[in-house]
């Protein structure tokens, strides 16, 4: 209507310029020097959505960008204040963050979008749960290779870190990062009866599993070598690195990562708050002795699968502070080919990898589900591909 009116009195007053929105869709559009640059977004919008309603809705959600000019238009200002001459091209962007749900339902077509969480949490709460005894299989690698395979996932979290943090999926969870974690390590310790560690270590017995046995038992020697006893046959069919003293110097070859730890803290208290566990695997865990936390985590980790969470508590195969904070060399051959594959670069902007590296720093040998899933396996098999063809050359 306005266009048509300022045409009949002149179409030397009249401007035509081109607005591009962020699917990469243009329309041109004539325009008055005097139409403001609110009006003109709106005009734009109109085109793109061919509803009104959605319009008056959405329109102060979005901005108008001059590609010319290099900035942001002044929605007061006019046309001719913003010196947009004929022929320029404007860009309609949203303002970020964009949270609103009509936002997104303007950007993507919903026929194709999947459900987001929420819905499917919201979808299935009353539903009852089923094959939560179903053993999730385990992917057997050898020892050494979880470990070379831990360095290299720290280095990628580090790196997809800085690449995501501000990402919308990625910024609730790491929002609380504290780097102040050196405390972590001082708890892992505190109020040790180093006697006592000694007597068990001296007997045989891996010194994190000792450890845990005097955490769970008061200090006690006889109780914590009791439950050691009691145990032993339950894991007895879980490698662990069997270590006859507490310091292990395996850090030759490998880079300090600080943030990491920190990183997966944070990725762990998100999970404890939304994991819904199963009841009653929580409570016979919780008798034999492990904390809340420890529980949940295994519960988590392996599905709500009690007898992988049992195995994987008396194993402790949670990794310790010092593990979280060694990665690749930057320098190293491998990290070079990781970093430089372009299936892993593409990988490292995704917040879903992302969570798969974290989860398998947790769990190494949970690889198998992460293989099977569509999204995932493409950058993992480039990983493990890179990794023996390195390790093997010459």
């Amino acid at each position: 209507m306005h266009v048509e009116e300022a045409t009949a009195f002149g179409a030397q007053n009249v401007i035509k310029v081109e607005v591009v929105n962020s699917k990469g869709d243009s329309i041109c559009i004539d325009v008055s020097p005097e139409l403001s640059v609110d009006k003109l977004k709106l005009m734009a919008l109109s085109n793109f959505t061919q509803d009104p309603l959605t319009v008056v809705k959405l329109g102060h959600q979005f901005k108008l960008v001059s590609m010319n000019k290099k900035k942001t238009l002044i929605e007061e200002a006019s046309v001719r204040d913003e010196d947009i001459a004929d022929g320029d091209i404007l860009f309609l962007l949203g303002r970020y963050p964009l949270n609103n749900k009509d936002v997104d339902s303007f950007q993507k077509d919903t026929s194709t979008q999947s459900p987001s969480e929420m819905e499917i949490n919201e979808a299935t709460s009353n539903i009852e749960p089923k094959n939560i005894h179903r053993k999730v299989p385990e992917f057997g690698v050898s020892l050494d290779f979880q470990r070379e395979l831990r360095k290299i996932l720290i280095s990628l979290v580090d790196y997809s870190e800085k690449l995501l943090r501000n990402h919308a999926d990625v910024y609730p969870i790491l929002k609380n990062i504290k780097l102040e974690v050196t405390q972590e390590k001082k708890k892992e310790d505190d109020g040790l009866d180093m006697e006592a560690l000694k007597q068990l270590t001296d007997m045989g017995f891996p010194c994190e599993r000792a450890k845990r046995a005097l955490k769970l038992n008061n200090m006690s020697s006889i109780d914590a070598m009791d439950w050691l006893l009691a145990y032993e046959s339950s894991s007895s069919s879980v490698s662990v690195p069997s270590t006859s003293n507490c310091n292990i110097n395996s850090n030759e070859n490998t880079d300090v990562y600080t943030r990491v730890p920190a990183i997966v803290e944070c990725y762990r208290a998100f999970k404890r708050n939304h994991f819904k566990p199963n009841v009653k695997a929580f409570n016979n865990l919780k008798q034999m002795g492990f904390e809340d936390n420890e529980v949940l985590d295994a519960l988590w980790i392996h599905s709500n699968n009690e007898v992988s969470a049992c195995e994987w508590l008396l194993s402790d195969r949670k990794p310790k502070y010092e593990d979280l904070q060694r990665g690749l060399k930057v320098d190293s051959p491998i990290y070079k080919a990781v970093i430089g594959n372009p299936t892993v670069q593409l990988g490292l902007v995704k917040p879903k990898i992302f969570f798969a590296f974290l989860q398998l720093i947790e769990e190494p040998n949970g690889t198998a589900r992460w293989l099977s899933d569509v999204e995932t396996s493409p950058v993992l098999s480039q990983i493990f591909r890179i990794y023996h063809s390195e390790k093997h050359a010459g």
